[in-house]
Formats: C-alpha cells, structure tokens, sequence
C-alpha cells in the first residue's frame, strides 16, 4: 500500500482519527504519529480493526468495502487509503 507514512498529520487528520480511537479502543489519540502501527494500539485486534475500518468509513464519509487493515501498517497508511478512497484528510 504504498504511503507516506513518514509524513506528519494533519491536525484535521488527527482530530477525526481520535475520534474513531475514542469510539473503538476507548483512547486518546495523544502524541498519534503517521509512523505509528495499528498494532501498537491497545487492544488492537482482528475485531477491533473491522470495527476501526467501520469508523472510519462513518468519521470521513469513505467505503472502505473488502479492505482489511492490519497491525502492521500505520496510521499513514490508513491516511493514504483514505486519500485514495477520496477522503478529504
């Protein structure tokens, strides 16, 4: 999935990623890195990332149908899908 992954956040970017993160893990999106992975994330796993990937469907108006996320890829990453689904971030 080729990203910038290395690039900062927007703080738009950040404010809707923290409350996806909010709504799913019950976390603060405090000190959120594009370098970050998804698996670093506390309590991160296979059921949290289909409901993680249905928020951010409903948090930046994407279909994100038949994508799958997985800890290792970053918060970057997931910036990039978003931008390709058309997501303004």
């Amino acid at each position: 999935m080729g990203s910038d992954s290395h690039s900062e956040l927007t703080e738009t970017t950040k404010g809707k990623l923290a409350v996806v993160l909010d709504e799913v893990f019950g976390l603060p999106a405090d000190g959120l890195r594009a370098d970050q992975r998804l698996e670093d994330v506390e309590g991160w796993d296979s059921m949290n990332s289909i409901n993680f990937t249905m928020e951010l469907e409903k948090g930046f108006g994407v279909e994100l149908e038949g994508v799958i996320l997985t800890g290792e890829q970053t918060f970057g990453d997931v910036v990039a899908l978003l931008k390709e689904k058309g997501a303004e971030v």
